[in-house]
């Protein structure tokens, strides 16, 4: 299906505007460059990074232009171009080529935020302590459910939640408990979509036999559904 990221980019920037600077914090939100139109696998992470010296080329929310979206969002296609000369993105570059799927990429989460125990902060509510939907507070909430939208809108093939956090938040809110594992494909499925739940595949959070077995398995699992 074809996905316009000019749109969901200001849909990001509306969410944004509805709440002050010592919720939403002090830069721009994660925007996307354009997709992969193409693409059968959907690699979901947890949010964007913030790393050290990232405020040199990142701006600031409330000086942005929105006049300038196009402007902003080649920034951030050359951001991605420039991180997928590191791990994160050229595993999934290289996990692609071995099923033969394009591939595109999402975060639940545009809020920019290295450090993950600050991030788990960010979401809740006061004095909430489990991690759940229920439990966000509202621009959490308002983020994650344009997120479940927007996955719901691209109907990938295969869908890959490569963060073990997001992948806790994930089969919370679809309610994917023991009883939901298809024991015949050996995975959880979304409606029809096989769902593959991971830690990162980068930084050696997934050691190089489990990344294996997890290319074995959906190739097996897309043979099968076939």
């Amino acid at each position: 299906m074809k996905i316009k990221n000019e749109e969901i980019n200001k849909q990001i920037l509306e969410i944004w505007k509805k709440y002050p600077q010592e919720i939403r914090g002090e830069y721009m939100p994660l925007l996307y460059p354009k997709f992969n139109e193409e693409a059968e696998l959907l690699f979901i992470g947890c949010n964007p990074s913030f790393r050290e010296g990232a405020e040199e080329y990142i701006p600031k929310f409330d000086e942005i232009d929105e006049n300038k979206i196009t402007e902003l969002i080649k920034g951030e296609g050359k951001r991605r171009q420039k991180d997928s000369n590191d791990n994160y993105f050229r595993e999934m570059v290289k996990l692609s080529e071995e099923v033969g799927m394009p591939w595109n990429h999402l975060d639940l989460f545009y809020y920019r935020e290295t450090k993950q125990n600050e991030f788990k902060k960010k979401l809740l509510k006061l004095n909430k302590k489990r991690i759940i939907f229920e439990n966000f507070d509202a621009f959490a909430k308002e983020q994650f459910e344009f997120s479940i939208r927007l996955i719901n809108k691209i109907k990938p093939k295969i869908i890959i939640v490569a963060n073990a956090f997001a992948s806790d938040l994930v089969k919370n809110y679809f309610k994917l408990g023991r009883e939901k594992f298809s024991n015949e494909y050996g995975c959880y499925f979304i409606e029809k979509t096989p769902i593959f739940f991971s830690s990162m595949l980068s930084g050696g959070h997934l050691d190089k036999y489990s990344r294996e077995r997890l290319v074995w398995h959906i190739k097996g699992t897309l043979k099968n559904i076939k």
